[in-house]
């Protein structure tokens, strides 16, 4: 018996959605729990052999518009103050501002130089 997904479930869209997740830095994990979804759920579309239900699309490239937005911000305070320093956590909670303050750092030009210290409990290290 074949199953026929509702209007709306559009495929072909999971690549789309891996090239928004990789351009913000987020796992697959974080990525689906930032959109509400269940990860296997999330992977199955990214990876095309799900369907894209109707309205993920539009709330991934909110999620990235949100993100590009954000780095925007601080690149223009860097630009303002003709350089920035920003401290960010290394708490797995904070990985989003971590993402977006590497994503400015990255972006910034020379004229308005980012700087980014970690700050919280250092991981041992291995021998």
């Amino acid at each position: 018996m074949t199953t026929t997904k509702p209007e709306g479930y559009q495929t072909g869209l999971g690549e789309l959605i891996r090239a928004h997740r990789l351009y913000i830095g987020l796992s697959q994990r974080a990525m689906a729990d930032r959109l509400g979804k269940d990860r296997r759920d999330y992977q199955r579309i990214e990876n095309g052999r799900d369907a894209c239900p109707p309205g993920l699309m539009s709330k991934v490239e909110a999620l990235s518009d949100l993100f590009c937005h954000q780095v925007d911000l601080i690149i223009e305070e860097a630009e303002q103050r003709k350089g920035l320093s920003l401290a960010v956590s290394n708490d797995p909670a904070a990985e989003w501002d971590r993402l977006v303050a590497g994503r400015a750092a990255v972006e910034t030009s020379e004229d308005a130089p980012i700087s980014l210290t970690m700050s919280g409990k250092s991981l041992p290290r291995s021998a």
